[in-house]
């Protein structure tokens, strides 16, 4: 007992000294930075965009009034990405490409459609994706980090912004659109 007192205790004195100091512990910069490099809060109107798919498919944001979007961002060279696409495939494309209610784009960002179709044709995904080479759909949202994950709402708005990968934050994702098709 006196053993977990005397970590309580200096726990304790140590979070008080960084935060006297004004210095964060890595979890609170690291929050603080992604809101620093998120561009559009929640509850924005998404201005107009539009991307054409590796399969020369056209995606116009205001030619999708009604339908929910869900954008997500990713990198060949980010392995985290790598570990969350198969688990779009998987929990999410699968589950939602015949909803009506729900359009998906995952977003190759800096990305050519030669490199994204031998990717995707070596993965075998089927989900439909866009190369956005220059950034200018991704700097819209943010200025760094991925994966990134945004849900635009039927109205058009921006409600759910959500960077990086585990189980509970994609737990949280499926929900999230979940909700957003029941609205």
């Amino acid at each position: 007992m006196k053993t977990i007192l005397a970590f309580f205790l200096i726990t304790t004195n140590m979070t008080f000294n960084i935060l006297s100091q004004n210095k964060m512990p890595d979890s609170l910069a690291l929050l603080n930075e992604y809101e620093e490099t998120t561009i559009m809060k929640t509850g924005t109107v998404v201005p107009d965009f539009s991307l054409k798919t590796i399969d020369g498919e056209k995606f116009q944001l205001s030619g999708l009034n009604g339908k929910i979007i869900f954008l997500n961002f990713f990198a060949l060279s980010c392995p985290i990405c790598l570990k969350e696409l198969p688990e779009l495939e998987k929990h999410i494309w699968q589950k939602y490409k015949y909803n009506q209610n729900i359009v998906i784009l995952c977003v190759g960002r800096e990305e050519s459609n030669e490199t994204l179709i031998a990717f995707r044709d070596k993965k075998k995904y089927t989900f439909p994706i866009a190369a956005d080479s220059n950034r200018a759909v991704y700097a819209l949202f943010g200025t760094k980090y991925i994966p990134r994950n945004i849900i635009i709402s039927k109205e058009g708005k921006l409600v759910f912004t959500e960077v990086g990968f585990n189980e509970q934050k994609f737990s949280e994702l499926i929900q999230k659109i979940e909700t957003e098709i029941k609205n």
